[in-house]
């Protein structure tokens, strides 16, 4: 809610989605560079660090994950950005 508030506010389109088959399915028509937030702990076994993989894999080139878990974790991964949870958006 905090990140729908933020973008609102700095007049960013945020799209949302609530399971990785509907993430899958929504970025399929999305420009590569477009950026992407992600977080390490989706549930149900889900790490989002997979996901950003697969993502990269795919082409996409503006990925941040957003956790509470340190830089460290995802230092393998020298690619991706790593932030806190609070919105990233100019405002």
């Amino acid at each position: 809610m905090n990140w729908k508030l933020a973008a609102k506010a700095a007049g960013v389109e945020l799209k949302v989605y609530k399971t990785p088959e509907d993430f899958a399915a929504g970025i399929e028509t999305l420009p590569k560079d477009t950026p992407v937030y992600i977080d390490s702990d989706l549930g149900n076994n889900i790490k989002g660090e997979d996901i950003a993989k697969d993502l990269h894999a795919k082409g996409f080139t503006d990925i941040t994950m957003a956790t509470g878990h340190g830089p460290e974790k995802f230092a393998g991964l020298t690619w991706l950005k790593v932030s806190g949870k609070e919105p990233l958006f100019p405002g």
